[in-house]
């Protein structure tokens, strides 16, 4: 044999080997993929289970305004899944007030501790968290929980974990499920109707509703004796508008609002007729002027400015009755002007060029000035009449 089909020969055995291999550890097969939910699982947690409610014969309806509750029927079954803190305290009463008087059924989920929950504080029920919030066991068996039921037999659940319900009424009549030291479901009667609360829905949930028995216990939690009715799960809670909450919680707010916009458009819409004239304002005599000038003065601490003012009318004054005096030295004027008006010279001096810093002083100068000048015009008066 040549060298050639030597080589050629070890090829062979080699690729028959290689196939052999690969057809002992590999193979062509289908394999299935989680590639999460779609269409409208994709968007609503309880799609899965209103289709089994729906395949139960019961007629589903999703609902989000509680205004409408008092369009519910009789006996029905209410779902509620919502965040309960957009729950107004004037909802919660209307619910349950449905339920007590016309029989309906309502499910509530905790899920959450809310420091104000509107309709859990009215059904004396509070839900508080523990240490398992934080921990889960990490093997599906190690948090299944047998439920018992009233006709003996027993469902695989998992609600863990959840928040811890507390009956604060203690009930006796109530029906309870606790699970790892904690009560996670609790069922009582209201009025006509029932009332279920769980410590969390999700076990109805898409990816949960398959697993365990949790299918078999949303069936047997919405079983009725008159057969399957009608089902309203609330997955959201339209929050109120801005006026609707106003009216809610601020009415006294808005009815003041009310009353001032009603004084303003009275105050400036116009009115019909003819319109009356102004009254002309009162002028001031000049007496008001001068005691507006010396206020004026005396706040802004100018008392030299104001004595200043005084001194030159009573020097103008003088120069007009004693005009034979105005070629007299200063000491000769004011002898002659204490002739006049009998006022001490010196005094009049002291008025007329001391300075006046204090209001002592002030009040002295202007007393010596204002006698001056009363005498003063009283002797030129009398000159004149004769």
């Amino acid at each position: 044999m040549t060298n050639r089909a030597i080589i050629l020969a070890l090829v062979g055995v080699l690729l028959g080997l290689g196939a052999w291999g690969f057809t002992r550890n590999y193979g062509f097969g289908p394999e299935r993929v989680w590639v999460g939910f779609s269409g409208e699982a994709r968007v609503n947690p309880f799609h899965a289970a209103r289709l089994l409610l729906e395949r139960l014969e019961f007629k589903v309806e999703q609902k989000a305004d509680f205004s409408k509750l008092g369009a519910l029927p009789p006996g029905a079954i209410l779902v509620l899944a919502a965040d309960r803190s957009e729950l107004d305290p004037t909802s919660a009463r209307s619910l349950l007030s449905w339920v007590e008087r016309d029989g309906g059924q309502l499910i509530i989920g905790a899920e959450r501790e809310l420091p104000h929950d509107a309709l859990l504080d009215r059904i004396n029920v509070q839900a508080t968290w523990t240490a398992e919030r934080e921990t889960k066991a990490p093997s599906a068996q190690a948090v299944i929980d047998r439920l018992p039921l009233a006709d003996g037999t027993q469902l695989r659940v998992d609600l863990l974990p959840s928040p811890v319900l507390h009956d604060l009424d203690e009930d006796a009549d109530a029906w309870r499920f606790e699970s790892r030291g904690g009560l996670r479901i609790l069922q009582f009667g209201w009025g006509e109707g029932q009332i279920t609360v769980f410590s969390t829905l999700r076990p109805f949930t898409n990816a949960e509703i398959g697993r365990l028995d949790h299918a078999e216990l949303l069936a047997q939690m919405t079983q009725h004796e008159d057969g399957p009715g009608e089902v309203f799960i609330i997955r959201y809670l339209e929050s109120p508008s801005f006026p609707g909450w106003l009216a809610e919680h601020a009415p006294a707010a808005l009815v003041a609002t009310a009353l001032f916009l009603l004084v303003w458009l009275w105050r400036v819409v116009p009115r019909f007729g003819p319109l009356e004239p102004s009254p002309v304002p009162d002028r001031k005599s000049l007496l008001e002027h001068i005691r507006a000038v010396g206020r004026f003065y005396s706040d802004q601490r100018e008392l030299g400015q104001l004595l200043q003012l005084l001194r030159a009318d009573c020097v103008e004054l003088f120069n007009r009755a004693a005009p034979h005096a105005q070629g007299l030295d200063d000491a000769a004027r004011l002898r002659e002007a204490g002739r006049m008006t009998g006022v001490r010279p010196r005094a009049l001096a002291h008025a007329l060029t001391a300075r006046a810093d204090t209001p002592n002083e002030f009040s002295i100068a202007v007393r010596t000035l204002a006698s001056f000048r009363r005498r003063l015009t009283h002797r030129h008066a009398q000159k004149d009449r004769l």
